[in-house]
């Protein structure tokens, strides 16, 4: 039976200098990750407004949605228009997720420099 090895880090405790380049690199992930996901939803939006200008298409677009004479490509455009929806509300959470972790990466920098 082999022995198990210990990781030369097992139990150690990562000093202050490790931690704040760890908590920058979460600072970095975040920012790319707002603007990520702040891109997806305005341009999901910019998207869905085009298809709600009536000088977007050929086509009549109505309240029910839109309505064309060819139904394969009416078809197509109620799937995308549903597709951008979902989109942009998956957009939206991640944007709302990102802000709470960035909040929560705040308040622990406060507390690293009050201690």
């Amino acid at each position: 039976m082999a022995k198990k090895r210990k990781s030369k880090y097992a139990g150690t405790i990562p000093t202050d200098h490790q931690n704040q380049h760890l908590t920058w690199a979460l600072i970095a992930i975040l920012a790319c990750s707002l603007i990520a996901s702040a891109s997806t939803v305005f341009i999901c939006q910019y998207v869905l407004d085009a298809f709600q200008s009536t000088n977007a298409c050929a086509m009549l677009l109505t309240d029910s949605g839109i309505v064309s004479d060819d139904k394969n490509l009416e078809g197509n455009l109620s799937v995308a228009t549903q597709g951008l929806h979902m989109a942009k509300d998956f957009g939206l959470a991640l944007v709302i997720g990102v802000v709470g972790v960035g909040l929560a990466v705040f308040v622990r920098v406060r507390r690293q420099k009050a201690s």
